[in-house]
């Protein structure tokens, strides 16, 4: 009796469902939550091992895509990286992986010239330079190309500075840097792209006369250039043009800030009652000033030129906020809708030139008109 107890048990276990083992696309999507919850090595290792054991299967391609791509941009291993294009080249060269893998292996061949510890730390220095720092991250490639005089990317590597340069604000460093390599370069394609970088970077800068002579020597490397030289040239009198545009907002705000202080002392001299309290900074302005000083600390953790903007709207418009806020604390404010109208509106006025006088300051003028032009591109 025991014995058919038994059986019948056995017999019930082999008969219950059992869970299903996970598809391989299953295996494949928590492999890759895995990297990205900081186990690449595992990861790797768990997507080699989904490729060797499926070679048919629809995933094992993007399992050997993965794990080069694992290896190239967070172990940061190029060597291994070029092993596993290879291997999915060679092994599914109808996959629509095979152009970005053909891509990956021209690139990292022509690139581990000085070895794979090289390449490596050249991929992590301008991978991670978000994470340790601009100026560190500068730092280190300056120190990698230094030790390396004749690595394939040493061009590459003072361009990525140069432009990292550029995003910090330090734009004598990077003029510098720019026209050294357009002086130095044997390759005129590089020195082209430095010139073009060099004129970018005066333009927004508002240097019309060395933007025109970075655009002359690049037209001076010969016919295939001369087309770009003279884009930029007509670039430039589009920049001339919009050059004006502050120069406007300037005699605008000088305008409005003169008569909001004529305003306010001719109201004083009326008879309105000048009290002790009268001349603390109103309450407005410091609420004003605080918000400011909180934007340009944050906008200074990203770029500086968003930050320079708001540090110049801060300062040009305390003074236009002082009389405006005593005329309201003094005992004759503007009465009347069509006075009050007329205030408000030129104090319109005169922020809308603060804005963009802000902007001009900042290099900015050019890409406000060019997304109010264009729209935000994609």
């Amino acid at each position: 009796m025991a014995g058919m107890s038994l059986a019948l048990s056995l017999l019930a276990l082999a008969a219950a469902p059992q869970p299903a083992a996970p598809s391989q696309r299953e295996v494949f999507y928590g492999t890759l939550r895995q990297a990205q919850g900081g186990r690449v090595e595992q990861a790797v290792a768990s997507l080699l091992q989904l490729a060797g054991q499926h070679p048919q299967d629809s995933y094992a391609d993007d399992a050997l895509g993965q794990a080069a791509r694992l290896c190239e941009e967070e172990l940061y291993r190029p060597a291994r990286a070029l092993e596993l294009y290879r291997r999915l080249l060679e092994e599914y060269p109808r996959s629509r992986l095979a152009r970005r893998a053909r891509t990956r292996v021209e690139w990292l061949s022509a690139h581990l010239d000085q070895g794979e510890q090289v390449l490596g730390e050249y991929l992590r220095i301008t991978r991670s330079a978000a994470k340790v720092g601009l100026e560190q991250a500068v730092a280190a490639m300056r120190k990698l190309l230094d030790a390396h005089p004749e690595f394939s990317l040493r061009a590459e590597g003072r361009y990525w500075i140069a432009g990292l340069l550029a995003r910090t604000g330090q734009d004598r460093e990077a003029e510098r840097l720019y026209q050294q390599i357009a002086a130095t370069s044997e390759d005129k394609q590089q020195a082209a792209r430095a010139l073009i970088d060099l004129a970018n970077l005066r333009l927004a800068a508002g240097n019309l006369d060395g933007a025109e002579d970075a655009y002359r020597r690049l037209g001076e490397l010969g016919p295939r250039w001369r087309q770009a030289a003279a884009g930029g040239m007509q670039q430039l009198a589009h920049a001339a043009t919009r050059g004006r545009i502050p120069l406007v907002a300037g005699v605008v705000y000088a305008l409005v800030l003169l008569w909001t202080w004529l305003a306010f002392l001719l109201g004083l001299r009326r008879g309105g009652p000048v009290r002790a309290r009268l001349f603390l900074p109103p309450v407005e302005a410091l609420v004003y000033l605080v918000v400011m000083a909180g934007l340009i600390a944050w906008a200074a953790s990203g770029t500086r030129m968003t930050a320079r903007a708001l540090g110049w709207m801060a300062g040009l418009h305390l003074p236009l906020l002082l009389p405006a806020g005593w005329s309201w604390k003094s005992a004759r404010p503007p009465r009347g809708g069509a006075r009050l109208a007329v205030r408000l509106s030129l104090l319109l006025v005169g922020s809308l030139a603060i804005m963009v006088l802000a902007l001009g300051q900042a290099g900015m003028i050019g890409e406000v008109l060019d997304t109010l032009k264009f729209g935000v591109s994609e």
